[in-house]
């Protein structure tokens, strides 16, 4: 039940996201800023290490992670264009989507999930370490084939992909470094529509449309802003 609610809420703190996703809908403008408000304002965009409703409302902005969810919380691809778990429940093949790139302009592959969850959501997010509890290997035999081994079936797992709570890092910018303190906590680099463009402290952060976003033809914005109002009754 606490993981329907959570999915729930990530729903609804990635609706921005709605736009980047396929749906049966009128034609859409494209162009313009949305200025959403967050409140309060977020510590760090190190949605990896933190499970605050600010930070993940605005890091999805940037991160992505293998699946997203429906509004019946049913998987749906985003990172992973398909997925097959087998009989046993032990083993989820996941197969990547082709062309993906960071906003630095290295591709996304399979050494990155590898990397992201055995080697940070595992050992730092708050959920990480249960909800990749029974996962004990994952092999990458190409660059799009991710394939997680598990001790005993898992089927929560497959919940708990979203870039709210499972987002995909890249390895070449993470590796070797302090996780926790990386420069990239709070200047993300990630695979989304949006890329991160600046922070102003206690004002506002700013994200711009990604040119080269693997979803052709979206987002429809050009930009967003996250502004900060710390007064309520400047908010009204």
């Amino acid at each position: 039940m606490r993981r329907a609610r959570f999915v729930r809420v990530a729903l609804l703190a990635a609706l921005t996201g709605v736009l980047c996703l396929p749906m049966t809908a009128p034609a859409q403008k494209r162009g313009g800023t949305l200025v959403m408000l967050v409140q309060p304002e977020p510590p760090t965009l190190a949605s990896y290490i933190s499970t605050s409703g600010p930070i993940g409302q605005v890091a999805t902005k940037v991160y992505e992670g293998l699946l997203e969810y429906d509004f019946n919380l049913k998987p749906i691809p985003s990172l992973a264009e398909s997925w097959k778990v087998s009989a046993d429940g032990k083993t989820i093949t996941f197969v990547l989507q082709k062309g993906v790139r960071f906003h630095d302009g290295k591709p996304f592959t399979s050494a990155d999930v590898k990397f992201s969850v055995l080697e940070v959501l595992k050992k730092v997010h708050p959920r990480g370490a249960a909800t990749f509890r029974e996962v004990t290997e994952i092999d990458t035999p190409d660059e799009h084939t991710v394939v997680f081994k598990l001790t005993t079936p898992a089927p929560y797992l497959m919940m708990a992909l979203s870039g709210y709570e499972s987002p995909m890092l890249p390895k070449h910018l993470f590796e070797g470094s302090d996780i926790k303190t990386s420069k990239y906590a709070n200047a993300p680099v990630g695979t989304g529509p949006f890329k991160f463009v600046e922070w102003q402290r206690g004002q506002f952060m700013r994200f711009d449309r990604n040119p080269d976003y693997w979803r052709k033809g979206r987002p429809y914005l050009d930009r967003i802003v996250a502004r900060f109002i710390a007064d309520s009754a400047t908010r009204t």
